[in-house]
């Protein structure tokens, strides 16, 4: 080559970037939605839970109410004591979604077309983006995991750090992290070094790996009540839920609807059928390597057992598409072995995958319009409308403020002001703090009668010093001594649609005698 030549700057192609283009809309329509994002029961319960810790130490050893690892929390802890509010737990959570899609799009080996279309995914955009929960650190962690996967050998302690994340962060990132862990270890055992000492360098970045994951198990283990609470169980369908799953992962469809989460609207004599053939679809795009192929049937199978044995949530679902993405991502990193490269099997490969995957990406877009749509134009439930209420109208901070079915009206606490109290949940006479209350939401769905929680209500009032005294239910109470102030929303367009909150005053002189004639068993 000639030094002309050799210094002759490489063209770019326009096209390029276009990939960025879209990471640039995905992340302006984020933050778009989220000032408008109304946080959901499982968001508010998190950030509820870490606001109102006394320290990181009780945050840490009350997760057997969650049963969930410490790390999300961790982090969510430390924001709360430098921004009371929550949107900066939304703000951090979608910059780690946004990061993760930037390594895919900076690093990953997809066509300019399928870096397009991934941001704009249902599971991508909505459930591991706007719903600010503890799975988008899994998001994050793998493609940064499949960024510094050329160098897990050489950079051992590097390539353990996305790994060490996932398994803080959840179950399925422990299962992740794991996963790719067995992987590592057998790609070290089948190196076949001559000696034991050229293995030491992994050693010590594996076992600090186990030692996290020790750690993370020992923080997942349920208190006792909420074992008794989660022993019960039906008999479950399975094939009909492994054909919800299998539907609900390729094409989350989001019906215009309260409650929009995705609920497929195929009929069911052909949901089969279309099961089937996207099963066929998703193995083709990882067949033509084994040990991508055997690292997706084994992540898959552990997913799949999850999913169908505790429970196939949309957000848990949507761990099979990570996977999917994630199997791709590793296969470019593999040769094909030297018996299959020149198979027309192979030559066909390519130009099939360059059919399927676009499809499928388009298939997961088609629930996200829709949702963002929903979530842009309704609240999830009247709890910011209820919180704005009380923060206008209480003028001092010596109240309390009662709520009957607390897992309903939690959605209402992360928008008050930070110098009120938090809610006193009368159906467990405690505050409610979040994940405390939350762990025991069965029982709290057990509404107390109307007369026995006024009673708790008073009751607490009596323990303390209080200037005012408000109660907040789902339906209006009319008694002497209570006033509805009003219901919230108040055009009644919640996602939730029943779940318009009514703010009570009482008076407590003039309520003592009611309840007093109601006798014990009054109702």
């Amino acid at each position: 080559m000639s030094p002309t030549a050799a210094a002759r700057p490489v063209r770019r192609n326009p096209l390029d970037a276009l990939p960025y283009i879209a990471l640039a809309v995905y992340a302006a329509l984020t933050f778009i939605l989220i000032p408008r994002h109304e946080l959901w029961r499982d968001e508010a319960a998190d950030w509820l839970y870490t606001r109102w810790g006394p320290s990181l130490a009780a945050v840490l050893h009350d997760l057997g109410w969650q049963m969930d690892p410490g790390g999300w929390h961790t982090a969510l802890y430390l924001i709360a004591r430098v921004f009371p509010s929550p949107l900066a737990m939304q703000v951090f959570h979608s910059l780690l979604a946004i990061a993760g899609v930037f390594l895919l799009v900076r690093y990953g080996p997809f066509s300019r077309l399928e870096k397009c279309l991934y941001p704009f995914g249902y599971f991508v955009f909505f459930e591991y983006n706007i719903m600010a929960r503890n799975y988008v650190p899994i998001l994050f962690g793998l493609c940064l995991a499949a960024t510094l996967y050329p160098q897990r050998f050489r950079r051992p302690w590097l390539y353990m750090l996305p790994l060490a994340l996932m398994t803080q962060t959840h179950m399925y990132g422990g299962l992740f992290a794991g996963t790719l862990a067995l992987l590592y270890v057998a790609e070290l055992a089948a190196a076949r070094r001559a000696r034991w000492r050229e293995y030491a360098a992994y050693v010590a970045p594996l076992a600090a790996l186990g030692l996290v994951s020790l750690v993370s198990l020992y923080q997942m283990i349920p208190f006792a009540e909420v074992r008794n609470m989660l022993s019960g169980g039906g008999e479950i369908d399975y094939f009909q839920t492994a054909r919800g799953i299998l539907l609900r992962l390729v094409a989350p469809v989001v019906r215009p609807q309260f409650y929009f989460w995705p609920a497929n609207t195929v009929s069911p004599e052909h949901s089969t059928l279309l099961a089937l053939l996207f099963l066929a679809g998703l193995l083709y795009l990882v067949h033509p390597k084994p040990v991508p192929l055997a690292y997706f049937l084994l992540a898959g199978g552990a997913i799949t057992y999850l999913l169908v044995f505790r429970g196939s949530n949309t957000r848990f679902i949507g761990m099979l598409w990570l996977l999917l993405i994630f199997t791709l991502w590793l296969g470019s990193y593999y040769a094909v072995p030297a018996r299959w490269a020149h198979t027309r099997w192979m030559t066909l490969y390519p130009r099939v995958r360059g059919v399927v995957f676009p499809v499928v990406l388009l298939l997961q877009a088609l629930g996200t319009p829709t949702a963002f749509w929903m979530d842009f134009h309704y609240p999830f439930s009247g709890g910011r409308e209820t919180a704005q209420f009380l923060n206008a109208q209480l003028k001092g901070t010596n109240v309390l403020i009662g709520t009957v079915l607390s897992y309903a009206t939690q959605s209402i606490q992360p928008y008050l002001r930070p110098d009120l109290p938090p809610l006193y949940c009368l159906e467990q006479e405690r505050p409610y703090q979040g994940l405390i209350c939350d762990a025991k939401w069965y029982e709290n769905d057990k509404k107390v009668p109307p007369v026995e929680a006024l009673r708790r209500l008073l009751r607490r009032y009596d323990a303390g010093s209080f200037d005012q005294v408000l109660l907040v239910t789902l339906v209006p109470l009319q008694a002497p001594g209570i006033r509805v102030l009003g219901p919230f929303p108040q055009d009644q367009r919640v996602l939730c649609g029943d779940e318009s909150f009514f703010v009570h005053v009482l008076d407590v002189p003039a309520l003592r005698p009611v309840l007093d004639r109601a006798g014990p068993g009054g109702s």
